[in-house]
Formats: C-alpha cells, structure tokens, sequence
C-alpha cells in the first residue's frame, strides 16, 4: 500500500466516524421525540478483493447506519384522553391525507392524537406530526371483523352525532326481600285480592283485611326511558303471601308451640275431641288429651300437633305445619299438586268458633283445600317457578306503569315468585321478567327484559344492591376519547359512550427493516416483511393505553458515550493524515 493509498484510508475513517457523529446527533436531538427510534452505527473493513489471503492491510473503514425501530421507549402519563401509547409489537396505521386512499400506508407510534377540522365540516383523527389515523368503523354493537389494509377507513368525528338518546331495553334488579315479612292469607279477606280465583273472592271473615289498596311489603321504582328520551318510574311492588299451595288456617291468634288445646285460648275443646289430617292421600288421627285407640296420636298442645305433622305425616316433605305472626295455625300442602282433607270423628274441634275454628275453603267442601288455581294473565312475563316449590316461601309482584292524568298507575303485570329454603329464587330459565311495550304506554318500542335471577329471601330486612337499566335521556356529545384497546369513542352528558372505532396495530416480520419517512414514520419494504393488522393484544401484537405517550428510545448516556468514541476515533483518524502528510512531504525533499 503506497502512503497515498495510505492518506485515503485515514479520510475513509474521518468519513465513518462523521457518519456515526451525525446518527448520536440525530438521536439526541431526537430524545424528546413522541415515538421516535433511535439508530446505532454499524463499521465494516474494506479491502481490495474478497477472497483470498489479504497481503494488503486494507483500505479503510465503511459506516452505515442501523434502525432500532423495535425498541420500546418508556411511557407517561398525561393529560389528553386521546393520547394512546403502543406496548410491545406494533405500529398505528396513518396516512397523509383522509381523502386520498390510494396514498401508501405508514407506520407510527407517534400517537398523540386530536380532532383536526378541515374546515369543510369534516373533523378527523390526526397525530401531532399531521398523519391521520386509520382503523375499523365499529357496528351498533360495538363490533367489527377487523381485515386487512384495504379495510381500513379514515378515523372521521361525525359532526352529526352531536346528540344521543338511548331507549330502555333492559334492566337489572339485585335485592333481597325479606323472610320475616307476614304472609298475606288469603283466608282473612273480606275484599278482593287479586291473587284469589273469582270463585274465592269476597267470601272471608274478619279480622285482618288486605288487598291490593293496602300497603305493599315493599316496593321500589326504577326510571325508564322511551324513545324520545323521556323518563317514566316504573314501580315494582312486593306482598308475600301465602301461595297456591293448598293450606288450612286457624282463626284462633296468639297461639304458641306450649299453647294447651284443653282450657286456653280453644276453650271449646274437651279431651276425646279427634280428628283426621289427609293431605295428598297420607293421613293421621289426632285424638286431644287422652288415650289413644288404635291408629291415634295423641296431641296435648298446639306444638304436639305442629311436630307430628312436620315429622310423621307424609313423606316428611308433602306437609308443613307452622305459627305465622299473628300466631294462627297453618298447615300447608308442599306439594302443589296435593290437596289438604280434615274431618271430625268425635266433637266438633275444627269448625267450632272455640275450637281450632279452621277458615273453610271455598272450592268445595269446607274442610277440603284444593290448590289454589291463582289466575294471573301475566304470570307468563314472569319467571318460571320451578318444579319444587317452597309452601311458605311466596312472593307476589306487581308491575306498576308510570301515573296517568289522573294520578293512577297503571298495572303492567303481576305474578307469583318462590323461593327455595337456602333463600334462593325458585326458577327455570334464564330469570327474567318481560315488560311489554304496550304495557309501558309512552313512546316505548321496544319490549324491556328485567333480570331477577339474582334476588334471594333471607331474614334481616328489605336490601337493594342493584336497581338499574341500560337507558339515557337526551346527552349532548362532550367529546371524544380513546379507550385502552384502541376503542375511539364518543362521549355524552348524560353518561353514555358510544364505541366508533378501532384501531388496530400494524406488526412486521423485520421491524427494524422499514424504511423511515420523515416525521416518525415508516413504510413497509422488501426488509421488514409485508403488515399484518390485529387487535391490541391479539396476533402477537402488543397494547394500546390510553392517556399515555410513547417517549423516544434514546439513552442520553448511551449517545453521550458514543459520541465520545467518535470524537476519540476522528482524532486519531486526523493524526493519522497528518503524519502521512509529514512524511510525503519528507519523501518530496529528498527528490530536490
């Protein structure tokens, strides 16, 4: 190699390291870039040929220059809702311009996003560096197929859909009603109630009165809205009652398990009086305070009774036997099919005004109980009641529409419900309740489904977890934000969002084989592969958050130790071509 050869070597390495200087200050001026990515410097050895053995040293240094576009930057917070920042694989589909489709797609983790107005009456989705977003137009359920490039629309901001209204179409009820309450008995009515078949209505005694102008045991109201927007109470009142099992009641009050039925509160009774319990053809003979015959019980107080009943008679799961709270007698059928038959062999202990003084039944005779056949025309809205019902576990809804004119809600449906021992709601299905738009009056179009399965029965008192539905009224549109997914959706004053569109994440085979386009974005190239398009998190892609920003991947340190290097090497490079300078210049004086 001759000392001119030489002096190209050392320029070749002044060169390089000129080449590695200008990418550290590329980097650097760069560290504060959304979404940027930083380069490194590459140096390869030249020589002559590339085969053989090398009798040359060479003839210098070559620098190119590498992208590090799959590095990840650090994230922060801040304060725009329309900030969104990739975690992991994956670019945002931008292009220069909303209109001109044909234009070739770019890349960009650049996503500090805003509304940009054309100032045609168009708004769209647009970074900081003047790229617009591309993504999935989203159906009225918030869903979309996702696809490929050509798939993709421009992120427009409707300036029609400024307003929104949102019809009730369904709705959701967690409560507990409470297990204590007093069972409404049908048996004490003088008026109407309508849980009674009208063969049954107004036929009771005294004492106690209640229908359906007396006080629920408890009701709630939930506000509905109807196409327009407007809001409408719907209430739904709770009476439990004793349901359409076959049951007998006592008239006789204040009685307790150690109530004697000889000389109390019965004083009518006298030791010999007996009678016989059938109910869904299993029977007993009770006899009072004496000995028993053959085939009799012998009962002395009112717990006697209770006891052998619930123990003996039957199954053991065909007959309950209990005290209600005002402490009469009632013994009830668990089998809803099975009807309840008393009759007196000795005295008359059951029918006597001083004796148990059992309320009669009014479908047949009056010491047989049928089941009760309680016709309500909306017990189809209702849940199902499952097969094994509870006897004292009854509850009556009733659906109340909004007051008209006059001050008088309407009725939109009424049924029965039933609850196990655990407390749980006795259903088949899916547990719903069905309000019908007619029902509903107002500008309702749509039928509205009440979810119920999650009521339950314990003790302790009336508790509302949950009273809620999917309606709104009139909202006026507040902005637009980006949700963590990439989700663009608008939101209104009055609480609702309405989901518009995806964004998806665009990932490559070779990331860092892009070609790099000014302004924090990369086109696809022979090097990285063609794009693939997934959802956040899918397909190997990474996240998108919202509210945050991707910073650059610059490490200041690391460009500053760099550079360093590259002063130290250039230096030397320099000494290198003075020298070869001085000793040309030696070589010249000896030619004089």
């Amino acid at each position: 190699m001759s000392l001119f050869t030489s002096l190209y070597t050392g320029v070749s390495g002044l060169n390089a390291q000129s080449k590695a200087t200008a990418v550290v200050a590329n980097n650097v001026a760069n560290i504060n870039t959304t979404g940027f990515k930083r380069s490194d410097t590459a140096f390869y050895d030249i020589f002559a040929n590339s085969g053989g053995v090398q009798e040359t040293p060479g003839f210098g240094v070559y620098a190119t220059k590498i992208a590090r576009i799959d590095g990840q930057g650090g994230l922060r917070q801040t304060d725009s809702l329309l900030d969104s920042a990739v975690t992991g694989n994956g670019f945002f589909p931008v292009r220069t311009s909303p209109y001109d489709t044909d234009s070739r797609m770019l890349y960009t983790r650049a996503g500090q996003f805003d509304v940009y107005n054309t100032g045609n009456g168009e708004a769209y989705l647009r970074n900081s560096n003047g790229f617009y977003a591309y993504g999935w137009r989203l159906d009225a359920n918030g869903n979309t197929s996702g696809g490929g490039i050509d798939s993709l629309v421009p992120v427009q901001i409707n300036p029609g859909l400024t307003e929104i209204i949102v019809p009730t179409t369904s709705a959701e009820f967690r409560m507990n009603l409470d297990a204590n309450a007093t069972n409404i008995n049908p048996h004490f009515l003088t008026a109407p109630y309508n849980t009674l078949p009208v063969s049954e209505q107004a036929v009771f005694v005294p004492p106690n009165i209640v229908d359906n102008s007396s006080p629920a045991s408890f009701s709630r109201s939930i506000t509905m809205y109807d196409s327009l927007g407007l809001g409408h109470d719907v209430s739904f009142e709770f009476r439990k009652v004793t349901g359409p099992n076959a049951h007998a009641s006592s008239n006789v009050t204040n009685l307790t398990g150690d109530t004697s039925l000889i000389g109390t509160a019965m004083g009518g009774l006298v030791a010999g009086d007996s009678f016989v319990v059938d109910i869904g053809g299993a029977s007993r003979e009770y006899i009072i305070g004496a000995a028993p015959a053959p085939g009799q019980v012998r009962i002395d107080t009112v717990g006697d009774l209770i006891n052998d009943i619930n123990t003996n008679l039957g199954t053991g799961v065909e007959a309950e036997a209990t005290l209600d709270s005002a402490g009469r007698l009632t013994i009830y059928a668990t089998d809803p099919a099975a009807t309840i038959v008393f009759a007196e062999t000795s005295g008359n202990p059951l029918t006597g005004a001083n004796g148990f003084f059992l309320q009669p039944d009014a479908t047949g005779a009056p010491l047989t109980y049928d089941p009760d056949s309680y016709a309500y025309p909306g017990q189809g809205d209702l849940p199902t009641i499952g097969a094994n019902t509870s006897a004292q576990h009854w509850w009556e809804m009733r659906v109340l529409g909004p007051a008209d004119i006059n001050g008088v809600r309407p009725e939109i449906t009424k049924g029965l419900m039933n609850f196990d021992g655990a407390g749980q709601m006795n259903f088949t299905g899916t547990g719903t309740l069905t309000l019908s738009a007619a029902g509903l009056g107002g500008d309702f179009g749509n039928d509205i489904t009440v979810d119920m399965s999650r009521f339950t029965q314990y003790g302790g008192g009336y508790n509302v977890l949950t009273a809620d539905q999917n309606g709104a009224p009139l909202g006026e549109r507040t902005g637009i934000v980006i949700r963590d997914g990439g989700i663009v959706t608008a939101t209104y004053s009055n609480g609702e969002t309405v989901p518009l569109y995806r964004l998806p994440l665009a990932t490559f085979v070779n990331a860092n084989g892009m070609t790099e386009v000014t302004g924090t974005v990369y086109a696809e190239s022979m090097e990285s592969g063609e794009v693939t398009l997934n959802f956040a998190g899918e397909g190997g892609s990474g996240l998108i958050t919202a509210a945050v920003l991707e910073n650059s991947n610059v490490d200041l340190g690391s460009e500053f130790s760099k550079m360093i290097v590259s002063q130290r090497a250039f230096s030397a490079s320099s000494q290198l071509i003075r020298t070869i300078d001085e000793m040309t210049e030696y070589l010249s004086s000896l030619s004089r």
